[in-house]
């Protein structure tokens, strides 16, 4: 208050003559001593209202810093997300992708979808230039649409998933979902993008490969047709005297088995040229009929197919085209 009030005082109570005490008018008292007090409240009414005033600022900015806080949270999750999906290792390769608004109903056995022929427990990637809530992984049934595949079908597995193409318009070319946490299955719109493209030395080593999951197993099965009849397969040369067309080949089990993969190619012909064809079990037809097309070998795993003992298995070539000049399948048998 600096001093106001008691210099009032001293000026109003100030000694007089000696002996004689100076008393002060009640006017002097007023203007001196009240004027100083009302002078010194009214700048501490002032002061006080101005610590009010910060003080009732510091939440709002308590709250825009938290605000902030929030923001750099987000981001750092944002961060966080992109660093686990570059890490994040690739899923099973698909056979196949489309960029088109297919339908998961329509991917069925048989159909044909860029250019091949689905055969059960094909892996086709749906990914459209948008993103969709449908877009993703999708496997092929033995019978009825496709489904999500098992391996993609929740927020966690989505989540930085890459994966490479086997075939088709996209072979040798690696896609990944570029969308981030939180994801709802079915709900969140799903962008993939690629992120690798083909190039003519993958283009090689995938052509090499014919459909094999490597190079080593592709050689082992080539070797593996020196004597015309495999175990539980044919292989058939054009000539002459055989017309691929109502062609069959019949071999006798002689152990129980469980078929659980079906391999067939084109091994040479015209462009174009393709094969139909169908394995049965003792007269009963147990695969197909299938299309095999030259360039696009047919290689289905995952299937239960019982065998037993002494049944015979019969691989029939129903229709061929483009004159087809040798044609190979096999049935992979693992003993019950």
């Amino acid at each position: 208050m600096a001093n106001e009030i008691r210099d009032a005082f001293n000026e109003v109570y100030a000694d007089g003559p000696s002996g004689s005490a100076s008393q002060p008018d009640k006017s002097q008292i007023r203007s001196q001593i009240g004027g100083g007090i009302q002078t010194a409240v009214d700048g501490l009414d002032a002061r006080v209202g101005a610590v009010e005033g910060t003080v009732g600022g510091i939440p709002g900015q308590i709250d825009a810093i938290e605000g902030r806080v929030d923001i750099v949270e987000t981001r750092m999750d944002d961060v966080e997300d992109i660093v686990l999906s570059g890490i994040k290792p690739p899923m099973q390769s698909v056979r196949l992708l489309v960029t088109t608004a297919t339908d998961p109903a329509t991917m069925t056995v048989g159909s044909t979808l860029d250019g091949l022929v689905l055969v059960a427990n094909d892996r086709v990637a749906r990914a459209t230039p948008a993103g969709a809530a449908t877009d993703g992984v999708y496997v092929v049934q033995a019978s009825g649409a496709a489904l999500r595949s098992a391996d993609m079908d929740t927020a966690d597995e989505l989540a930085g998933a890459r994966f490479d193409v086997d075939a088709g318009t996209h072979a040798a070319e690696t896609w990944a979902l570029q969308t981030l946490a939180p994801i709802t299955v079915g709900t969140t719109s799903l962008l993939f993008v690629k992120t690798t493209s083909a190039n003519a030395t993958t283009a090689e080593v995938q052509a090499a490969r014919g459909g094999e999951p490597s190079l080593s197993d592709r050689l082992d099965l080539l070797a593996s047709r020196s004597s015309g009849f495999d175990e539980y397969g044919v292989a058939v040369y054009k000539s002459d005297n055989v017309a691929l067309g109502g062609y069959y080949a019949e071999r006798s089990v002689s152990v129980a088995v469980t078929l659980s993969k079906i391999y067939a190619e084109v091994i040479s012909g015209e462009v174009g040229a393709s094969v139909d064809f169908y394995m049965s079990i003792n007269d009963v037809v147990a695969y197909g009929p299938v299309t095999v097309v030259l360039g696009t070998p047919l290689n289905v795993s995952g299937l239960s197919i019982a065998v037993g003992d002494g049944d015979q298995i019969v691989f029939f070539l129903t229709y061929a085209a483009g004159n087809v000049k040798e044609f190979f399948a096999k049935a992979f048998g693992e003993v019950a």
